[in-house]
């Protein structure tokens, strides 16, 4: 019987990679054609989705999506991309910068 659970398992982390990767095609192929707010909203889906799969890729768009807040003084981007950095940091078992990137959230 514990063969059927673990395979469960295996099957939806490939559909949701799968999944993501779709996600990550689509938000891509759009980015260019993005301005302003819009496209640091994109740079902050692209970190949330490149979480699971790669945290260098996810930490390069939080820091892409926080520079492009700052151009317009976007605080929903910059919160955001703060919130990124800082479950990145958090799966890099780096806490206490994890913790400092969260805090930043509430400036």
């Amino acid at each position: 019987m514990k063969p059927f659970p673990t395979l469960l398992i295996i099957l939806w982390a490939v559909c949701f990679e799968c999944l993501a990767q779709k996600e990550i095609d689509s938000l891509q192929k759009i980015l260019p054609k993005t301005k302003g707010n819009n496209k640091a909203d994109v740079y902050n889906q692209l970190s949330w989705l490149y979480l699971k799969m790669s945290l260098d890729t996810a930490a390069q768009y939080a820091e892409k999506a926080f520079s492009e807040s700052e151009k317009t003084n976007y605080k929903a981007g910059i919160a955001t991309s703060y919130l990124n950095k800082g479950y990145v940091f958090e799966a890099q078992a780096r806490y206490e910068e994890a913790r400092e990137a969260c805090d930043q959230t509430f400036d």
